[in-house]
């Protein structure tokens, strides 16, 4: 008999041994065979997982990054009351006192707004940049959308189709608004009050242009939008003031009138509005290098968990 096979019997032997001594309980030994004795499979569960990180690895597409780092302002959306007789206000007085929400800051609305339709409208009427995002799309001679030559309906379509799945459509503002949205980032600086507004394309020029173009439409438009909004107000405010006689309520509208003129100087003045700028936008001069720890050690190691619980499962098995 070969020492091969001589060894292969004394660790079946082994295996049986112990199984036989306690046949409920599954022992570290036998696990530790079995894992020996397994050890291929598992082997092919690593190899499977470092082929899918080096095919994630080999497809992934490097990004310039550009970003502003700016401070939220201190106090925006709320409204104060001046005088001193701002804590008798009456509940007529208190209806005139317009906020946003209980929690929401100017540079919240902000963070909304780059999602919005009211943005992508305001971006579209200005830059056309549905024609520029989609241009592999548009069909700039004929002025119309081209809709992708898909052929004969492959397995992909059809599964798609028996499961519902969305198929290609024009693009539309609502499709400028999701893009948008999923190209800004908002991240909190550690340990700082501060805010990175960033953007990630393997287009350098393109990632500068995006940050300047939409962070500063959305500024804006936050503006005119608070802008109109305190006209009215203020409209509403002098309506009643022209209406009461009563001097308490005169002397609660008139400070809440004060107030509305010295948001509307701010509202007109050419400093940033949602935020102080901290650092101007800028692009990061080399691409963001894949993560090789994360985009192949991650499987590898997820992998390799996958087969051990598979081997404890077949060992588990083997002792019924």
């Amino acid at each position: 008999m070969r020492p091969m096979e001589t060894g292969v019997d004394e660790i079946e032997a082994l295996r049986r041994q112990v199984v036989a001594s306690d046949s409920h309980v599954l022992d570290l030994r036998v696990l530790i065979i079995e894992l020996w004795r397994w050890k291929w499979l598992i082997v092919l569960f690593l190899l499977a997982g470092a082929a899918y990180g080096i095919r994630d690895l080999r497809n992934f597409v490097p990004k310039y990054e550009a970003q502003m780092l700016v401070a939220p302002a201190e106090g925006s959306g709320e409204f104060t009351i001046a005088g001193g007789r701002g804590g008798g206000l009456n509940s007529l007085v208190q209806s005139l006192v317009t906020r946003g929400g209980a929690s929401a800051t100017t540079f919240d609305r902000l963070s909304v707004m780059f999602s919005s339709v009211s943005l992508a409208e305001y971006l579209q009427r200005k830059y056309g940049l549905l024609q520029v995002i989609f241009k592999s799309s548009w069909d700039e001679k004929n002025q119309r959308w081209i809709a992708p030559k898909t052929g004969k309906p492959g397995w992909r379509d059809k599964l798609r189709a028996y499961f519902h799945f969305n198929s290609w459509r024009e693009p539309d503002i609502q499709t400028l608004a999701n893009y948008i949205g999923g190209l800004i980032r908002i991240e909190q600086k550690e340990n700082s009050p501060f805010k990175a507004v960033t953007v990630r394309h393997r287009d350098r020029d393109f990632a500068l242009r995006m940050l300047k173009t939409a962070y500063w439409a959305a500024d804006e438009l936050l503006r005119e939008q608070d802008r109109i909004e305190v006209e009215r107000r203020r409209a509403y405010i002098e309506s009643q003031l022209a209406r009461t006689t009563l001097v308490d309520s005169r002397a609660a509208l008139i400070a809440l009138l004060a107030g509305e003129e010295r948001r509307a100087m701010l509202l007109n003045s050419d400093l940033p509005y949602a935020a102080r700028v901290i650092e101007p936008p800028r692009v990061s001069a080399q691409p963001r290098e894949p993560s090789v720890a994360r985009l192949v050690g991650l499987p590898v190691v997820v992998a390799g968990v996958l087969g051990f619980v598979v081997v404890s499962v077949i060992a588990a098995f083997r002792r019924e």
